[in-house]
């Protein structure tokens, strides 16, 4: 964290102090506040000091930075705003919308389309995102998208498993040779059953041809305040109170399948 002050030419003090969060090396504990007021309230959204910190360490000016599941357009905007070309897309045109609408110099950067089946004209350098693993799970709980080929309204935790696994594939399929995918994830609670979503990732992106680079965890400083007990054994379970994200790696020899 810097303190960058400001001086009056006659004092001694400084009139303000304004507060940078960047990080200045791969450190791989990262603590992000995230109770700013967002752009918008589509759910699920990466903050956007991670999004930064990522794409500065793992990119550079002029690489192609993708994002699958762009939502309202975190990643790509982000990425744009730092030199790169950000890209975005999602398989919910609200979504799609709201990226345009945010980013509007930008807007031909983003577009509607189901995961699975995106070709990208160029591959990336390197594709940032968050696949929706929250509390959307379970039927759209957040009742934001009506597509039937949106992951979020997976019924149960095993049809959404099955159905991520080729967005992951198509992934490793549109990144560059030694190109890096970053995701974050929340490990989650679903009728009392605990799922090693961050574990569960990576053994997929593994069992297509990624290698593990490193990972990060960042904390959530509302959620840590939290805590719930178990429906079945009844004792008081934390909540989960961190992200985990790993940064994978497409090997320069592509495994074939």
């Amino acid at each position: 964290m810097d303190r960058l002050a400001e001086f009056d030419e006659d004092q001694d003090f400084p009139l303000k102090y304004d507060i940078e969060t960047k990080i200045k090396a791969p450190l791989n504990i990262l603590w992000y506040n995230v109770n700013f007021k967002f752009e918008d309230n589509y759910p699920a959204k990466m903050p956007r000091d991670f999004a930064r910190d990522m794409i500065e360490l793992y990119s550079k000016e002029g690489d192609i930075v993708w994002d699958g599941f762009c939502g309202s357009g975190v990643v790509p905007r982000m990425a744009n705003k730092l030199g790169r070309l950000g890209y975005g897309s999602d398989v919910n045109p609200k979504a799609v919308e709201l990226s345009k609408n945010h980013d509007f110099t930008n807007k031909d950067k983003y577009w509607v389309d189901d995961l699975e089946s995106v070709s990208l004209p160029k591959k990336a350098n390197l594709i940032l995102t968050s696949p929706p693993f929250g509390i959307s799970i379970g039927g759209d709980k957040n009742k934001y998208s009506d597509e039937k080929k949106d992951l979020s309204t997976s019924h149960t935790i095993q049809e959404f498993l099955k159905r991520i696994e080729p967005c992951f594939k198509s992934y490793y399929d549109n990144l560059i040779p030694n190109g890096l995918l970053i995701f974050d994830s929340r490990d989650r609670t679903k009728d009392s059953i605990y799922y090693d979503l961050n574990r569960i990732f990576c053994n997929m992106c593994e069992k297509i041809g990624f290698k593990v680079h490193a990972k990060y965890f960042y904390f959530l400083m509302p959620w840590s305040l939290y805590s719930y007990r178990n429906k079945e054994n009844k004792q008081i379970v934390p909540n989960v109170s961190t992200m985990d994200a790993y940064v994978m790696y497409k090997p320069s020899m592509e495994k074939l399948l």
